[in-house]
């Protein structure tokens, strides 16, 4: 088919490559390359059906060459009307807003790489190859932190001077933007959206969003997303001291105690499984290390949801997105029992039910406050900004 007006999204992970094809605004195809058994796969949905093959790749950096061929492969015809819109998480003032990928912009995204040595290297290397493999195309990227611009400044700094907040570019950024843009736009949608949420996108990256009349009021990341809960690989917040100790203690370097904080805790260094699902079975199976794992994984979450309800001065509602938000059922049954003293009951069979093909889904007790579970489509969100730029 020939394309117009076409927006080719890349979401670039650690592991892992997502890309999602829009015309007209409409989704007609995704790509998702990870790997698997020792091998790499390639799943294509298009038109509700999913076709996983094996795909060539040394390394998951290969996957962006592969896409035109795929595209091409399915119907899609690359012209001069295409637009690439890029997912980034990056810190400072500069990549808290939408921009066009220029050389100017790539010279800035270069600086901060030291900042975020793990986060940033891998959009950076990603938005290289794509603008070698689409030569000429109008490329933008979309932040991650763009949402969280309308916090209140009490929620962006530190305690340190601001002048060297400002100077250095020390400050919460806040992250899982467009992923509770999209939420908040969805809920306005179908008029569910109260005046005072709580979005907690819970995934292997998680984070808490104090979210007031539809705009950003607090989010638990900070300068990148090592910040605020527990997460699958991430510490979350910690003591700055304890990081002293850490360093000394492990004999690791600043860039290996970076690395072992956003790759090594978590669930995975307290479970020893980044897999909320295989640590439930560990628990079951009587583990007490998987048992200890999952209580303070609840109360990290609670806590975090207690805290953005101070920042909103009382809440409506509480939200659960993104992949274990949406489905880990016992999980968010014992996250909604921990705010029991906010004010909010889960109906059981509704909350096993879940989202049930739909893309919001009220899940409280009858009477009771908004239990939303929102399906998220981070996407659609990127393509829907990029199409304003």
């Amino acid at each position: 088919m020939a394309v117009q007006n076409s927006i080719l999204v890349l979401n670039p992970g650690s592991s892992s490559r997502k890309y999602a094809f829009y015309e007209d605004g409409v989704e007609i195809l995704t790509l998702h390359f990870e790997p698997e058994e020792g091998e790499f796969v390639c799943t294509v949905e298009k038109n509700g059906t999913k076709d996983k093959t094996s795909v060539k790749m040394k390394k998951i950096n290969d996957a962006i060459g592969l896409v035109p061929e795929i595209l091409e492969d399915n119907g899609v015809k690359i012209d001069s009307s295409l637009m690439i819109a890029v997912r980034l998480v990056g810190p400072t003032d500069y990549f808290a807003e939408n921009h066009l990928v220029d050389d100017e912009f790539m010279k800035k995204l270069e600086g901060v790489a030291d900042i975020a040595p793990l986060h940033v290297p891998v959009t950076l290397a990603e938005i290289k190859d794509a603008r070698e493999i689409f030569e000429n195309v109008r490329m933008v990227a979309i932040s991650d932190s763009r949402f969280h611009r309308t916090q209140p400044e009490t929620q962006e700094y530190y305690a340190i001077p601001r002048k060297t907040a400002d100077e250095f570019g020390v400050k919460r950024f806040g992250y899982h933007g467009i992923s509770v843009s999209a939420a908040v736009r969805k809920m306005q949608s179908e008029d569910l959206l109260p005046s005072r949420a709580v979005v907690c996108h819970i995934g292997s990256g998680a984070s808490i969003t104090a979210v007031k009349d539809g705009k950003s009021w607090g989010n638990s990341m900070g300068v990148t997303p090592l910040d605020g809960i527990m997460m699958a690989t991430r510490a979350g917040s910690i003591d700055p001291s304890a990081l002293l100790v850490l360093q000394r203690e492990l004999g690791l370097k600043p860039l290996e105690l970076e690395k072992y904080l956003n790759k090594e805790c978590g669930l995975k260094g307290v479970a020893g499984d980044d897999d909320l699902r295989n640590v439930q079975k560990l628990a079951e199976d009587g583990d007490k290390e998987a048992q200890f794992a999952l209580e303070l994984y609840k109360q990290k979450i609670v806590e975090g949801i207690a805290r953005m309800a101070a920042v909103l001065g009382g809440i409506d509602a509480v939200v659960f997105t993104a992949t274990i938000g949406e489905r880990a059922t016992d999980m968010r049954a014992a996250i909604i029992e921990g705010i029991s003293f906010l004010g909010f009951e889960a109906d059981e069979g509704k909350n096993a039910l879940g989202l049930d093909g739909k893309q919001v889904a009220d899940v409280a007790a009858e009477g009771g406050k908004p239990i939303l579970i929102v399906k998220t489509n981070e996407a659609t969100e990127i393509a829907l900004q990029a199409g304003l730029m």
